[in-house]
């Protein structure tokens, strides 16, 4: 199976190289665990590494605030933008419906700056534009079947509540759908906060069942494989 680095460090030894190419990816976890910044970076470090241009679909983010936050990490989305290889894409929560009506207009795009890595930041705010349950994950079917015919590598993230040892709680059935599943937790031990990795679902890929060490590091997000978290 072909692979896509992870971007982050110690995650591609856990899955064996990376994703699977051209598939799709959930990284769901409870607020304030890094979801985003997992995201821009596997956005990051495939265009400035891997040389795969990438597109950033936000429904709650302005290009601005993300800009500046990554900048802390020496991620310069801005030049990257303006040398055509990365694409931000913004909808308000009111405006997700313009998401869905571009969609023509997006794949287009995907087309002409060659982009292979699509980012959906949140699928959580485009479920809410449907008041039943059966609704959001019929319209989630739908846009996951969308988004696979785009032949990139995606990835969702996803909020969600969390139990009270902080793991997360799965919504909108997107799981079953997706190619790899990972979690992203935020553990309260002691006077500390931990933060840990858990894939639950990869593909083609032999994977330890476990929670792994992860810290927000000078250059990013860091995983380390041979540190356990209890």
């Amino acid at each position: 199976m072909e692979r896509v680095s992870t971007g982050l460090k110690g995650l591609d030894e856990i899955l064996g190289g990376g994703y699977p190419r051209g598939g799709i990816i959930s990284v769901a976890g409870g607020t304030g665990t890094g979801k985003s910044t997992f995201a821009l970076q596997f956005l990051y470090e495939g265009v400035t590494v891997a040389k795969e241009n990438g597109l950033y679909i936000t429904f709650e983010e302005e290009r601005g605030k993300v800009y500046e936050f990554m900048s802390a990490y020496g991620w310069n989305f801005e030049q990257l933008e303006k040398d055509k290889r990365f694409l931000f894409f913004s909808y308000p929560p009111h405006e997700v419906d313009h998401f869905l009506a571009q969609e023509l207009m997006i794949h287009d795009k995907i087309e002409e700056f060659h982009v292979k890595r699509v980012v959906l930041d949140t699928v959580t705010s485009f479920a809410v534009l449907y008041e039943t349950e059966l609704k959001k994950r019929q319209e989630i079917v739908k846009l996951l079947t969308k988004l696979k015919n785009w032949g990139c590598t995606v990835m969702l993230t996803a909020d969600c509540n969390t139990d009270a040892a902080g793991t997360p709680l799965p919504q909108f059935d997107i799981e079953p759908l997706s190619d790899g599943v990972i979690y992203l937790y935020s553990i309260r031990k002691g006077e500390q906060r931990l933060r840990a990795l858990e894939v639950a679902k990869m593909r083609g890929t032999k994977f330890s069942e476990r929670l792994f060490l992860m810290r927000f590091a000078a250059k990013g997000m860091e995983i380390y494989p041979n540190e356990h978290v209890y």
